[in-house]
């Protein structure tokens, strides 16, 4: 009797399982695409020449932008909005790939970026850093990365309306705004 009864137990849990696969919303591991990348921890100056460590985990999200030369006219349309919305809540740095820049003009490209931005900009001259983001070419790419060094979002080009609305779902959906004070 008792073995009908563990029988019966194990055939209920067995389709109750199958039956809540059946269901809408319901997400099987194997379906759902491969495992969000992490974020390697990496350092880099900016064209001040002060060191900046990036590493994980961190305090807040980080949106990080990568441009080469050309995707640089894209930056200030994204990163204008975020600054705007989430002031001091989260973190934004950019990273520049220089990797093409010949060593004889990286101080004249170094000098560029101070007149230019105020703001500190990772230079990576090797482009190895900008690389391992797998960047867009000639675009702007936007990453918005968790405290933990989970990727959550990457979008390239220009920003957009339908953009900009991901990027605050993500961002909102994990460093939703504070409580209002109490006066």
């Amino acid at each position: 009797m008792k073995a009908k009864t563990h029988l019966l137990l194990r055939l209920t849990v067995l389709w109750s399982l199958i039956s809540a696969a059946s269901l809408p919303g319901f997400t099987n591991a194997a379906e759902t695409g491969p495992a969000p990348r992490k974020v390697k921890a990496f350092a880099l100056k900016d064209q001040y020449d002060a060191p900046h460590m990036i590493s994980f985990p961190g305090t807040n999200v980080l949106v990080m932008t990568v441009a080469d030369r050309n995707g640089s006219e894209q930056v200030e349309g994204w990163i204008a909005p975020l600054k705007k919305r989430y002031a001091g809540r989260i973190d934004i740095m950019g990273i520049a790939d220089l990797g093409k820049v010949p060593r004889p003009l990286r101080g004249l490209v170094q000098s560029k970026f101070k007149q230019q931005h105020v703001h500190p900009v990772m230079l990576d001259w090797s482009g190895e850093v900008a690389g391992s983001f797998g960047y867009a070419k000639n675009e702007v790419s936007l990453f918005v990365i968790h405290r933990d060094g989970t990727e959550l979002l990457h979008l390239s080009g220009a920003t957009s309306e339908e953009k900009l609305k991901q990027v605050f779902t993500v961002l909102d959906r994990v460093q939703p705004l504070p409580p209002p004070r109490e006066k």
